[in-house]
């Protein structure tokens, strides 16, 4: 089962910065409904295919009931085409600014997912209470609709992912642990 893959780890304490450089704690950002945290590496892959990704089911990301953050490291990111692109179909998405240092090495660790590989996708409950992390990497941020998972790869464009066997459609999974708080 699904809920059976969902995790209950408390995430200690953290800030993140605002546009003007002023601190956001994470548990009033957090606060009173369901968050997806995205640390993400513009102009990289798998954050380039994600953010592709979130633009194209636009529509899905923009009827979930959470809070969708994005957490960049400076506004010099929001230059990167498909980050911009994601930006103007997603207008509700809170944008946060971290270094990428201690928080996603903490975070990650916490949510027992390797610090060293962005982006970390984090969902969580109505406030600092991890259930569902990923640092994508292997794993491809897919909906069903889009992918065709055969004998443990996923053919995207012509190039072929190896996935684990019991994959799951990533955005699919979220949307369920999101309806399920």
């Amino acid at each position: 089962k699904i809920s059976d893959m969902l995790e209950n780890m408390d995430i200690l304490p953290f800030s993140l910065k605002d546009k003007d450089g002023g601190k956001i704690e994470a548990e009033k950002l957090t606060a009173g409904k369901a968050n997806i945290l995205f640390w993400l590496e513009e102009g990289k892959e798998p954050t380039e295919h994600i953010l592709n990704e979130l633009i194209e089911h636009h529509v899905r990301y923009n009827a979930l009931d959470a809070q969708l953050v994005f957490i960049i490291r400076s506004d010099e990111a929001k230059k990167n085409h498909t980050l911009a692109k994601a930006l103007e179909l997603l207008p509700n998405v809170t944008i946060c600014y971290d270094d990428f240092r201690e928080n996603v090495s903490s975070i990650a660790r916490r949510m027992y997912v390797d610090p060293d590989k962005l982006p970390l996708i984090v969902v969580t409950k109505p406030g600092l209470n991890g259930i569902f992390a990923t640092a994508v990497i292997t794993l491809v941020w897919a909906t069903c609709s889009s992918r065709f998972f055969l004998n443990n790869s996923c053919f995207s464009g012509g190039t072929a992912y190896t996935v684990p066997p019991v994959i799951l459609c990533l955005f699919d999974m979220i949307e369920y642990v999101i309806i399920i708080l």
